[in-house]
């Protein structure tokens, strides 16, 4: 069996830093792989000497993001389909961050793809009242809506805007025995067959996609 092609999905909103152009080195010089970028252009501009240095496959228009929002979730999907398209196909699809630093050789990343059973490896935490999993934070904030922000003070001195948020019946939304939230990581990694089941299942159009807009800021 031949080494597994890989498609590395990277977002970014701001320039690249000496540890971004390190792990681009790094997945240059992987046999195979394929850089697909989205790159929010509203907050800054990229290089475009390192998108041809690096052979980067951009996204192209870009969409506005925002950190730890909605938005950034079609924005990954774009980089997931970007990377599906390519010829010769790919393999496995990873999502990396400009602030991720390669810790293995690639011959050890080639390897545990290879010889993997699996299909997908993602971090995943169930979110309940009762915060068994997530913490408890994580259940207010999906079952309330953004109002507005207030001036505070910290404990230790420190301003911050303070997050005021409305309380939303959880049987009004679309999570239910049947659809239970999860929370988790942007780091994971999926094989052909899973990326082709979420690029089917057209998440943009889906009631959990609209819900999480409407509560998000």
């Amino acid at each position: 069996m031949s080494s597994p092609k890989i498609g590395f999905a990277i977002l970014s909103h701001r320039p690249p830093k000496q540890v971004f152009t390190k792990l681009l080195q790094y997945l240059k010089n992987l046999p195979g792989a394929v850089i697909g970028l989205h790159h929010d252009y509203s907050q800054s501009d990229f290089p475009q000497a390192i998108i041809n240095e690096f052979d980067i496959k951009v996204v192209n228009p870009s969409m506005n993001t925002k950190w730890g929002h909605i938005s950034k979730v079609p924005a990954t999907l774009e980089v997931f389909k970007l990377l599906y398209e390519q010829q010769p196909e790919l393999d496995w699809f990873v999502t990396v961050s400009p602030n991720c630093y390669a810790v293995k050789s690639h011959q050890y990343l080639l390897d545990f793809l290879k010889n993997t059973q699996y299909d997908v490896f993602m971090e995943l935490m169930a979110i309940a009242p009762q915060g068994h999993q997530a913490p408890v934070s994580h259940y207010t904030t999906l079952f309330s809506k953004h109002q507005f922000y207030l001036p505070f003070i910290s404990r230790k001195g420190k301003f911050y805007m303070r997050d005021i948020r409305k309380a939303i019946d959880p049987e009004t939304t679309p999570f239910n025995s049947k659809l239970k939230p999860f929370t988790g990581s942007d780091w994971f990694i999926l094989n052909r067959k899973a990326m082709k089941a979420i690029l089917d299942a057209d998440i943009p159009n889906h009631p959990a996609f609209h819900y999480l807009s409407l509560i998000h800021i």
